[in-house]
């Protein structure tokens, strides 16, 4: 950091001795400062609309709606085009870990199909049966599956549908 500092001291000392070098310092902030609202604009305006779908928005908001499934008959399936859905499902249903753990952990998803209590995991479509909710992020076909919920990403696209098999 002191050499460092020492070449910013003597680069700006060489500039002063330049025509217009003095106008340099205040050019350089003035670029930093637009770089840095440039950046603030782009996280805090763009990030969720744009980028919203490679971070899993939606997810949450799918998990608090099929809560009200948890402890009953019905089975909950999530297909595998949610991407690690089984996380999500844990980590805002604040389940336990020791009973997670006692019941096998994540090495239960070295099955094509795995469930926690009554949500299924993976490729498990052949489970479905009437009355099951099955969560996807594709469109299925209405004449075999209601629509209960769809989650969108901020910028519309369809982020998650939540359906009721008939």
């Amino acid at each position: 950091q002191i050499l460092e500092a020492c070449g910013w001291y003597f680069f700006f000392k060489k500039t002063k001795e330049i025509p217009f070098g003095k106008y340099f310092f205040g050019i350089l902030v003035l670029l930093l400062s637009l770089n840095i609202f440039y950046y603030l604009h782009q996280y805090f305006q763009h990030t969720d609309s744009v980028y919203g779908k490679y971070w899993q928005s939606g997810y949450k908001e799918t998990i608090d709606y099929v809560k009200q499934f948890k402890n009953t008959s019905k089975k909950i399936i999530v297909e595998d085009d949610i991407e690690q859905a089984y996380m999500f499902y844990l980590y805002y249903n604040q389940y336990d870990a020791i009973k997670y753990l006692s019941q096998g952990g994540s090495n239960r998803k070295d099955n094509s199909c795995f469930s926690i209590d009554n949500a299924f995991f993976g490729s498990c479509k052949s489970l479905l049966e009437t009355g099951n909710i099955y969560i996807t992020s594709l469109e299925q076909n209405k004449s075999a599956f209601r629509l209960l919920k769809a989650i969108d990403y901020r910028n519309g696209e369809r982020a998650v549908n939540i359906y009721l098999k008939l």
